[in-house]
């Protein structure tokens, strides 16, 4: 199954890096759903997989989105600085 990418904002207040997109790694993914509970605005469980909710506002939830980016276990949560 293809990874998601989702455009994210311009920058990540997080630190003084930008991001652009996120993306899900579908065969990295267990499914153990430590984003989703970490960061329920932005991601949800479906056929056992982390997706990125349809309409999710990254730019108002940033904090949370790094979080769960940093706590996958098996780092299927991937941002793109470029």
């Amino acid at each position: 199954m293809p990874s998601q990418i989702y455009k994210v904002g311009e920058e990540d207040k997080s630190s003084s890096s930008t991001f652009r997109s996120v993306r899900v790694n579908k065969e990295q993914c267990l499914g153990c759903g430590l984003c989703e509970s970490l960061c329920p605005e932005i991601f949800e469980m479906k056929d056992s997989k982390s997706q990125i909710k349809k309409g999710a506002d990254f730019d108002k939830n940033k904090t949370c989105l790094v979080e769960a980016i940093e706590a996958c276990p098996v780092k299927a949560i991937e941002k793109n600085d470029n």
